[in-house]
């Protein structure tokens, strides 16, 4: 009775197979269209997860490190310590800073569309660290990170800054998905020219609020007119004093006096003093400094405002 079952299944079976055949012999795409269905069924999705396995084996590659050398050298600075008055490792750090992030020809690092973009400047163990970022996230960057050292002294009446600029241009690459290639921000012979501007050009700026004050023996109207008639109105004038009467008690305005070569703002106030006049003055005196070269630093600048205005007053 089993032998009989069996030998039942098989009759069906050889009897399905002739059907089959019996129904595509005369229309052989349709041998193509099972094999498709076959395919979409069982070998594309065998395929598709070998290429999965086969992803997942690379999507973390490991970060590819490569330097640079640049030309490196020194940058010095001799900064007059009455005009940089807060001149400790901290402020002068921070100021060079600035300085060097305002000398690139790049934006500061800036988040578009998910991506950091841009020069980075801030301080690190190395001194100061400037980095070049394309940066889309831990698995998809390319960027360049150079360090400039820093060394302050003193030497009598200067604080001088010795920056060690970078040797050596430091490269961190993974690339993208399938190891398709992540743009940096820039190339490295742009990278390198735009260190050399900083190390050559970054400009540090030092100020203070200079003040004095004259007696005379005139009306404060007679007076404040030889300053109008003498020195020219400095065009922020309008801005902060407005328009000035003789019958105001106190009379200031912006002048612009000339010493020498250099020009500076100063501001005048005029009012009735005793049987006089005073006059009281204050100007910001501001000094710039360049890599390897002195400051144009004047120390009797303020002496010679004061004799300025006195014999301006005195006329």
């Amino acid at each position: 009775m089993l032998f009989g079952a069996r030998m039942q299944r098989r009759a069906l079976a050889d009897a399905a197979r002739m059907q089959f055949k019996r129904a595509t012999a005369p229309y052989p795409t349709r041998n193509y269209f099972y094999l498709m269905i076959l395919s979409t069924r069982y070998i594309f999705p065998l395929t598709g997860f070998l290429v999965a396995v086969s992803l997942a084996g690379c999507a973390a590659p490991p970060t590819q490190n490569s330097d640079v050398q640049l030309d490196g050298g020194h940058a010095v600075y001799s900064l007059p310590a009455a005009l940089f008055s807060d001149a400790n490792a901290q402020n002068l750090e921070r100021r060079y800073i600035d300085a060097l992030s305002s000398t690139s020809r790049w934006h500061k690092t800036m988040m578009i569309e998910g991506v950091a973009t841009g020069v980075d400047v801030r301080s690190s163990s190395a001194g100061v660290t400037v980095s070049y970022l394309h940066h889309a996230n831990d698995r998809m960057f390319h960027d360049y990170h150079a360090d400039f050292g820093i060394g302050i002294s003193r030497q009598g009446d200067s604080v001088v800054m010795d920056v060690t600029c970078p040797i050596t241009l430091r490269v961190a690459y993974v690339p993208g998905p399938l190891g398709l290639p992540w743009k940096p921000l820039a190339s490295h012979d742009e990278v390198a020219s735009d260190l050399r501007a900083m190390c050559s050009s970054a400009v540090l700026t030092g100020s203070r609020t200079e003040s004095g004050e004259v007696n005379v023996s005139f009306p404060d109207s007679a007076v404040y007119a030889n300053f109008s008639r003498k020195l020219p109105t400095a065009p922020e004038s309008w801005r902060e004093s407005g328009r000035v009467s003789k019958d105001d008690l106190v009379k200031f305005k912006w002048f612009v006096a000339t010493d020498g070569q250099a020009r500076r703002v100063v501001g005048i106030s005029v009012y009735p003093y005793r049987n006089g006049s005073k006059v009281t003055f204050r100007w910001e005196h501001t000094v710039t400094c360049r890599p390897n070269l002195p400051c144009r630093f004047d120390p009797n600048a303020q002496q010679h405002m004061q004799d300025l205005v006195a014999g301006i007053a005195n006329d």
